[in-house]
């Protein structure tokens, strides 16, 4: 059963008669627009690698799906001081007060997100990849830079520290990352399974020297245990990467409801993009001077079984949506086994990791590039990559236009030209335009994961009643209330009208959320009752079943007239009977 499940709603709301319109009356016409400006974000460079950071608007040439769109926004990142080259942009720390005189616009703040995977880190690779995270906010970020850190430790990603500007609190956060190790028993079992492919391949040494049937077969047994091994292993990378993929986009997409530009630092031991492939080549190459009979057992796996590239570029599109760029920090456990278990054939460990590195570093890049990012991988010192985040986060330009169409779901191609020789541009490649659904979702998943909300719309909530069902779980009943005068109304001959859409949501103790769910309720108040109803509450019932324990619920609020969120949060002990819970 999901976390919160809507099982109950009221469909409709009215607030005086709502009549049919005589046939032939006089109607008032209104056009509902949802303006979206699209931004994109715009790193320049010269051919040292130094940043430009004097371009104007003119400069630039914005194309979507091969044809220009007109730049309407034009934001320029704080220049370097005066005296002070692109370069100096690299080392020089901005004081609080500069910063306070050139605060950017509210689409223009930056979020900083850390991610720590650790379902793909060994403790050798926590090892190595915390310490540069600490690094990172001891010496690369800059005041005024909102930080959060979360985890991923299989299920959902569970949020460590909430966004502040305190970059104590987040090294805190990490420091209990650090004491908490998530156990990686996958690793095991490839070792396990790089045994077996070695043993088969000693035995396969055996069935040469001598016509012993027996020694034939235990190698034929030996070879078909390790295909069957690599067969295990590869359908489980496979899930695994599914899963880890699944979360990272609702992560994504919770992303997309904060305001501004959303760098994501993702540290982990990466995701593979072509599971079966260090497996096989291993196999291939520990039978490659082997009989014939024995390699062709071999060539019937094919390594690329259970390619994974859809899943990736399916998150980088979800990434670009939500305006969140990719900054994957990543290291690889070493493969192989001891030089007893390999047998002799420890000359191939090398190539394997190779291989092991090259599946695992194409996601990763795949991830930094489509979303104008970068990537760091088995790095022996991340100080330049950090430095170079650091760079984007101080010189880069945004170039905002609005799309002539309404929302359509799509992916659609960008490219950014500039006009001037010799410069090279970096930037998201595109963007999918996410329905007016799919942005208040993300409002909504950003509340109940990061805490984060507006309320414009006044609304408020509380916990009416609650039933205990014969399962176990709850059945609540919430209340939604807003202030009528607050909603868009049209008028009609009769009636006022309009339209609200509720989405609700809960995230449980252990960080679990449930699938944000939403209705259309519409709104219609007789003309003759206006005046005395936009001094009055609305009201919209749901019943959520919900599981023992403390929940956070959302509920977000759509006028969907004039294209307008509200959006509260509040703290529910199931089962405790509470009849109001104060919304924040």
């Amino acid at each position: 059963m999901p976390w919160a499940t809507i099982v109950a709603t009221l469909p409709n709301l009215m607030l005086g008669h709502a009549l049919a319109a005589a046939p032939g009356a006089d109607q008032t016409f209104f056009e509902s627009i949802d303006v979206n400006v699209v931004n994109v974000d715009v790193v320049v460079m010269d051919r040292a690698g130094l940043r430009i950071t004097d371009l104007k608007r003119e400069d630039f040439q914005l194309l979507e799906d091969g044809k220009p769109v007109e730049i309407t926004n034009f934001y320029v990142a704080a220049e370097p001081g005066p005296g002070e080259g692109a370069a100096g942009a690299l080392d020089r720390q901005p004081s609080p007060s500069e910063l306070k005189a050139t605060d950017p616009p509210a689409e223009q703040q930056n979020y900083i997100a850390i991610l720590v995977d650790n379902l793909s880190l060994t403790p050798d690779l926590r090892h190595r990849l915390l310490p540069a995270l600490r690094q990172l906010l001891a010496e690369h970020l800059r005041p005024g830079d909102r930080l959060l850190l979360a985890s991923y430790d299989g299920g959902s990603v569970k949020l460590r520290q909430a966004p502040t500007t305190d970059a104590k609190a987040i090294s805190a956060a990490l420091e209990q990352v650090a004491q908490t190790v998530a156990a990686a028993p996958q690793e095991i079992e490839r070792r396990r399974v790089l045994s077996d492919i070695s043993a088969a391949a000693s035995a396969s040494h055996s069935s040469s020297a001598g016509p012993s049937a027996r020694r034939d077969l235990n190698a034929e047994d030996l070879l078909e245990e390790a295909e069957q091994g690599i067969q295990k292993e590869v359908q489980t990378e496979v899930q695994k990467t599914k899963r880890t993929v699944q979360a990272l986009g609702q992560f994504v997409s919770a992303l997309g409801g904060l305001p501004g530009r959303k760098l994501l630092v993702y540290a982990g031991g990466g995701l593979s993009i072509h599971p079966g492939e260090t497996l096989v080549t291993a196999l291939r190459e520990g039978l490659r001077e082997h009989p014939a009979d024995l390699r062709s057992g071999a060539t019937t796996l094919e390594a690329y079984d259970g390619e994974t590239s859809a899943l990736f570029r399916e998150l980088t599109a979800r990434a670009n949506a939500s305006r969140v760029t990719f900054y994957p920090l990543g290291a690889t456990a070493r493969l192989g086994v001891s030089s007893a278990e390999m047998s002799g054939i420890e000359a191939m460990s090398s190539d394997l990791q190779t291989v092991e590195e090259s599946n695992r570093t194409a996601p990763l890049e795949m991830l930094a590039s489509g979303t104008g990012g970068l990537f760091s991988f088995n790095a022996a010192d991340p100080s330049l990559f950090f430095r170079q985040m650091r760079a984007d986060l101080e010189s880069f330009y945004s170039l905002g236009y609005t799309p002539n169409r309404t929302s359509d779901g799509k992916t659609h191609r960008l490219d950014v030209r500039v006009g001037r020789a010799g410069l090279k541009v970096r930037f998201r490649d595109a963007y999918r335009d996410r329905t007016a659904e799919e942005r208040t979702v993300s409002h909504t998943q950003a509340a109940l994961l990061f805490g984060v909300t507006a309320n414009p719309l006044q609304v408020a909530l509380e916990i009416e009643s609650e039933a205990r069902e014969k399962d176990g779980n709850i059945r609540a009943t919430v209340v939604v209330r807003f202030p009528i005068s607050k909603i868009t109304l049209l008028p009609h001959e009769y009636v006022h009208e309009g339209e609200v859409a509720v989405f609700i949501g809960s995230r449980d103790a252990e960080g679990r959320a449930s699938t944000v769910n939403h209705m259309t309720v519409p709104v219609r108040v007789a003309n003759e009752k206006l005046l005395t109803a936009s001094s009055q509450l609305a009201a919209v019932r749901v019943a959520l079943l919900l599981r023992p324990g403390r929940q956070t619920i959302a509920i977000t609020v759509r006028d969907q007239f004039a294209h307008l969120d509200s959006t509260v949060t509040a703290d529910y002990e199931v089962g405790a009977h509470l009849k109001e819970v104060p919304a924040k």
